[in-house]
């Protein structure tokens, strides 16, 4: 299972680019936050990552975000 803020850092870095150490991918990004949403454990968590994944979301599309989850959950497994 996911650490819920190694997910929110990995999206974090993924969608900033942490200073030139990642490549900079808004599709994934996005797909991360939401996964981080779903891990949140407090409400205010949940509406903080709403409000990122708005961020991180601009410009992606929903088909896209849909594709890297459906990666990601074949790899992750039960």
């Amino acid at each position: 299972m996911a650490d819920y803020q190694d997910t929110r850092n990995l999206s974090f870095c993924l969608a900033t680019g942490c200073d030139g150490a990642v490549r900079i991918d808004r599709r994934e990004a996005c797909a991360w936050r939401a996964i981080a949403y779903g891990l949140a454990p407090t409400a205010e968590d949940k509406i903080l990552d709403l409000q990122t994944m708005e961020n991180h979301c601009a410009n992606v599309s929903d088909l896209e975000v849909r594709a890297f989850l459906d990666a990601i959950l074949q790899n992750v497994g039960p």
